[in-house]
């Protein structure tokens, strides 16, 4: 009679156990599913952005190109510029020019920027 007994009791454990396992995998499975759909959510999310994000790196393109058209006049015809202010400041006597181009870093009389100075 033990044997019964002990057979049942295993055979209900087994069972019992089967029974877990597949509520286990039942929510594990359900979880996963709101996983994915929450990726697919924001896959989409992040697709709707790229063509404002495509709009803002052609507009940052163009402003760059602008940048740097500005930079080449700048480099071309500032130096040239400011040489000429500071051959009218020394022309005309002007102290207040002077001093200008002397606090930004320019050396008078010699055309240059001074080392260290911004440009």
């Amino acid at each position: 009679m033990t044997s019964k007994i002990h057979l049942s009791t295993i055979v209900a454990l087994a069972s019992g156990a089967v029974c877990a396992l597949s509520i286990r995998y039942y929510l594990v499975a359900e979880e996963n599913m709101h996983c994915k759909t929450r990726v697919f959510q924001v896959q989409r999310l992040l697709e709707s952005f790229e063509p404002r994000l495509a709009a803002k790196r052609q507009q940052l393109q163009v402003q760059q190109e602008k940048l740097n058209r500005a930079r080449g006049v700048a480099e071309e015809v500032g130096g040239k510029v400011l040489a000429d202010v500071a051959a009218f400041a020394e022309r005309t006597n002007s102290n207040r020019l002077k001093d200008l181009l002397t606090k930004h870093g320019f050396a008078l009389g010699t055309g240059a920027l001074k080392e260290g100075a911004t440009k």
